[in-house]
């Protein structure tokens, strides 16, 4: 081989060398790179978990990052975000060094191809910057602006911006209730005195007319009667907008059952008359529904019910519900001769919406029921007309009649009753949903007289106080503290001689967990229950939200019954305690609770299991 041909061939073999070495450091940095994240230069208090949560880094470090240079440009990508993070709480001079370290020492004590890289997030926060001054600007500002304290942003405060932000809003709500539909924050200026260490805030503000609301306008409308949603219009025509006007009417809309979406706007300007309408744009829902749900526990066996339902009966969102219910259905009821000991019952319910008054509902129900709890057999007539009148300041007041026929057999043995009653009941509810609550307070009394027909002529009072509360502690529904309390009396002049199915009994999944239903109180010698003049239960459970259909609850429940007009203090309570579990679906949670009684008695089962639609309470 010549000179020449011998240098051509030993730089073709560099070149093809220096393509392979190039390929293959290429194919080392495209390997998968699992890492670990460092924050350096904060403490464990806020702004840790805060940069935790900001961090593409951290949110992603289970899984490795596709190679050593997507970890880099991911680590780039998070620079901005922590540092607007930082900028947010008040550190508006912090810097954020960050470094990746892609022969870190791998987890494991063996030799890995993989090592882990460290990515480490250095943070300099430097000082906290606080508010100095809070102005707002514009033409034709309104008298009775709320100041710097009263928008949470008083002098001395921390410049941090979730409460700038919050501050406009409560400015633009301030604005609302003093009838300035239209009012906008056109400009919010925030300036650094970085010599200082402050922050000024500046908010210009377009107020826009006075508004006063005026005609309702109603879209989409196919069978319900226009008139229907004019007269739950919550305001009089001229009357000063307010949010709180249409809030509630979208409230008492939405309580008609008849609407699946439900909307609202002002229109652009003022008719003649100064007044500016409301269009209200809905749509109807399916007249006809049928329902079906199953329950179980292992005391009393399955229970079914069915329903059919028409929601606008006659155009004005008459709601018609017919149903159907066995309960008890167990080995021993499920078989011929044991069928006629399941419980039975047929419902037939009509609801009127705004009955002589747009704020004040009619139901008409009556019933069939043939039971046979433990501690009664009974089988009975029964109707009513009962009156809801929806007051301000979340009130409801319910009123009516009810009567009923009834054959009732104990252990004191076989009684006919005729009863009249006027139910009565105050009801106070902030709660933001009703199968599901996650914050606000419950509060209802109810008392209900009943006349016995016939030669007696006994009469008693059943008087009931129940409150709940609900605590929402993590601010997204997915750590919420309950607790319910519930107390009872019948006033009578005959305690002895009181309808067994009136009287008061404890035990169950709606009552103490852990206890078969009416398992609690005075028992005959055959452990039959007995009922009582008088009753206390209390419940608490923290309602743990694991996915967006999945959730535990811990629970403990408590309660007795007593002879007594009183509930007695030294009468220990029996508690029940367990878990439960919940899967959240789009008709409400499906709710399956083990109990264990605490202070189990001669005929308490070691835990029961309850499994039905709603939460405990």
């Amino acid at each position: 081989m010549s000179r020449s041909g011998l240098v051509r061939h030993l730089l073709t073999l560099a070149v093809v060398g220096g393509v392979i070495v190039g390929l293959s450091a290429e194919t080392a940095r495209a390997q998968p790179a699992p890492y670990t994240v460092a924050i350096t230069g904060v403490d464990d208090g806020t702004l840790r978990p805060l940069l935790e949560a900001t961090s593409s880094l951290v949110q992603l470090q289970d899984g490795p990052a596709p190679s050593l240079i997507g970890l880099r440009h991911r680590a780039d990508g998070d620079r901005e975000r922590l540092e607007a993070a930082l900028h947010s709480e008040g550190y508006y001079d912090a810097h954020l060094n960050i470094t990746v370290s892609p022969h870190g020492t791998s987890a494991s004590a063996s030799p890995s191809p993989s090592p882990t890289a460290v990515v480490t997030l250095a943070v300099t926060t430097g000082p906290l910057y606080h508010l100095r001054h809070v102005a707002i600007i514009g033409t034709a500002l309104p008298p009775g602006l709320p100041n710097a304290e009263a928008l949470g942003l008083a002098p001395g405060t921390t410049a941090r911006g979730p409460l700038v932000v919050q501050a406009e809003q409560k400015l633009r709500d301030r604005l609302g209730d003093q009838g300035f539909a239209f009012a906008k924050v056109i400009d919010r200026r925030a300036e650094i005195d970085r010599d200082a260490q402050v922050l000024d805030v500046t908010f210009t503000v377009a107020p826009g007319p006075v508004v006063r609301l005026g005609a309702v306008h109603v879209v989409g409308l196919e069978r319900v009667d226009e008139q229907v949603v004019r007269e739950r219009a919550a305001w009089v025509t001229g009357e000063l907008y307010r949010p709180e006007l249409i809030e509630r009417t979208r409230t008492a809309l939405t309580k008609l059952g008849v609407f699946s979406t439900l909307s609202s706007h002002l229109a652009d300007r003022p008719d003649s008359d100064g007044t500016t309408a409301v269009t209200i744009t809905v749509t109807e829902r399916k007249r006809h529904t049928i329902g079906m749900g199953v329950t179980f526990t292992n005391a009393e066996g399955l229970g079914a019910d069915a329903s059919w339902s028409h929601r606008n009966l006659f155009g004005g969102g008459e709601q018609l519900r017919l149903g159907a219910e066995l309960n008890r259905l167990n080995i021993r009821t499920l078989t011929p001769a044991g069928l006629d000991q399941a419980d039975e019952k047929l419902t037939a319910d009509l609801r009127k919406p705004g009955f002589l008054a747009a704020d004040q509902d009619l139901t008409l129900s009556t019933a069939a029921i043939n039971e046979h709890p433990d501690a009664y057999q009974r089988q009975a007539l029964t109707a009513g007309a009962h009156l809801e009148w929806r007051l301000p300041y979340h009130l409801t007041l319910g009123y009516g009649l009810s009567g009923e026929q009834s054959d009732i057999r104990d252990t004191a043995g076989f009684t006919m009753d005729t009863l009249v009653g006027a139910p009565l009941s105050l009801a106070y509810d902030t709660t933001d949903a009703l199968l599901d609550p996650t914050t606000g307070y419950r509060v209802a009394l109810e008392a209900t007289p009943w006349l016995r027909m016939g030669d007696t002529g006994d009469s008693f009072v059943i008087n009931r106080l129940t409150q709940s509360l609900y605590q929402d502690l993590s601010g997204e529904g997915d750590w919420v503290a309950a607790g319910r309390l519930s107390l009872g009396t019948i006033l009578t002049s005959n305690p002895t001689n009181l309808p067994a199915d009136k009287r008061f009994y404890a035990g169950g999944g709606g009552s103490v967990r852990g206890y078969a239903y009416q398992a609690i109180g005075p028992l005959d010698s055959a452990g039959h229950p007995l009922g009582g003049q008088s009753l206390a239960e209390a419940s608490a459970e923290m309602r743990i939200k694991i996915t967006e259909t999945l959730g535990v609850v811990p629970f403990i429940d408590g309660g007795d019954v007593y002879s007594a007009l009183l509930p007695q203090p030294s009468q220990a309570f029996r508690f029940g305690t367990g878990l439960g579990v919940r899967y959240y679906s789009a008709v409400g949670p499906l709710r399956l609770d083990v109990g264990a009684p605490l202070r189990p008695s001669r005929t308490d089962q070691p835990i029961q299991v309850y499994l039905s639609m709603g939460q405990a309470f």
